[in-house]
């Protein structure tokens, strides 16, 4: 036998105060210090008088196989909450947790304690008597955290999701196949071809241009004295991985504030004196090298660059780069392979098609005639001679 509920590394609840090695829970200028777990209850603004809760148990050790396990609250003698901890035969040892929250005008009984059937209603056959069962802890409901700055929105986009089959057979279509597509049946070797030139066109269109939707900010946690990060060692929910070719800023912050850029190249010099404090140099190897070493974790890594392309290997594989912009490179190549005389058409549209998409890269910055707004004319001014 063991009384759980003064031991202040097991039990808190919401308005109790310990004092003098016991839990005073108050109300009304009235309280109650009572060892066997009889408690009052505090006023809730909107909810009444109210004890709540988080329960989390681990029922390590349990001498009464006839006998089933409860964890009851009593409001003014009438049961107010139970909930079965554990059942004659569970396997040991048996952990579990659960929420709890009581209304009550009066005080509040909190036990532990046996019942000899398994009722939703226990409270006539519950002893009351305090059992160990191991590590037992009550806490109230914990707050969220507060969320912090988010640099990205959603991880993926609302970028057409074409897959490499679907690609495939496109690409077959237009290179004169439709029955053998339609039929499920191209010639042998012919869908490896065509996969192959449907990968060589992706990565090659990855490369061209720079798709703005690829851009994330990419966040590492520094820790004192730590120099080296992986490139895929970023702390973001977001599962993709920066490409070290496609940077466009790199940075340290504290925390979300403090923000100050990181110079590019660390000089071999500066490796003569083995000092820490707050970075600034960075350089990419095998992974990402940071100099000085930072003095404690309250840094953070931040780089603005493009994640890589996603494999293209199996048939439900989505591309990555705009699938148009692919189709025209891929289909240029088949054709100019298969001999077809339009090849140039095509080899033309897909260059014409990325300058495209690079001049809206520019956004606002880039030049459209007539949109500069003019500066008044001045009135000329006539001199006499």
């Amino acid at each position: 036998m063991a009384n759980l509920l003064n031991n202040s590394n097991l039990w808190t609840a919401t308005g109790a105060e310990r004092v003098d090695g016991t839990w005073q829970f108050n109300i009304d200028g009235a309280h109650s210090d009572r060892a066997n777990g009889n408690i009052t209850t505090i006023d809730s603004p909107g909810a009444g008088n109210l004890v709540a809760g988080t329960v989390a148990y681990e029922v390590t050790d349990y001498d009464s196989p006839l006998d089933f396990l409860y964890f009851v609250v009593f409001v003014s003698g009438t049961l107010g909450f139970s909930q079965l901890i554990y059942s004659p035969g569970d396997p040991l040892p048996k952990t579990g947790s659960f929420d709890f929250n009581v209304s009550t005008d009066g005080g509040a009984y909190v036990s532990i304690g046996t019942g000899k059937e398994a009722s939703s209603d226990p409270a006539h056959n519950v002893t009351g008597q305090y059992i160990s069962i191991g590590d037992f802890t009550i806490a109230p409901t914990p707050e969220p955290p507060e969320p912090g700055t988010r640099y990205n929105c959603e991880c993926d986009d609302a970028q057409p999701t074409v897959t490499l089959e679907q690609m495939r057979n496109r690409l077959a279509r237009r290179l004169g196949f439709a029955v053998q597509v339609s039929m499920g049946a191209l010639p042998p070797g012919m869908p490896e071809l065509l996969d192959d030139f449907i990968r060589s066109a992706h990565d090659f269109m990855y490369h061209r241009y720079s798709v703005m939707r690829l851009r994330r900010m990419f966040t590492w946690d520094l820790a004192a004295g730590v120099r080296f990060y992986d490139v895929d060692g970023n702390v973001d929910d977001c599962p993709r991985v920066l490409n070290p070719d496609k940077l466009e800023w790199v940075g340290i912050s504290q925390g979300d504030s403090s923000w100050q850029p990181l110079i590019c190249g660390i000089n071999p010099v500066l490796y003569g004196s083995a000092i820490t404090g707050i970075p600034s140099h960075y350089e990419i190897r095998q992974c990402i090298e940071i100099w000085p070493a930072p003095a404690d974790d309250s840094w953070k890594l931040r780089i603005k660059g493009d994640f890589g392309p996603s494999p293209v290997e199996a048939d439900g594989d989505v591309l990555t780069v705009d699938p148009e912009a692919v189709f025209l490179q891929a289909l240029a190549n088949a054709k100019a392979h298969y001999g077809q005389a339009d090849a140039g058409n095509y080899a033309s549209q897909a260059t014409a098609y990325v300058r495209s998409k690079v001049a809206g890269a520019h956004q606002t910055r880039r030049y459209i005639p007539g949109s500069c707004p003019q500066p008044p004319a001045v009135r000329p001014v006539l001199k006499e001679d």
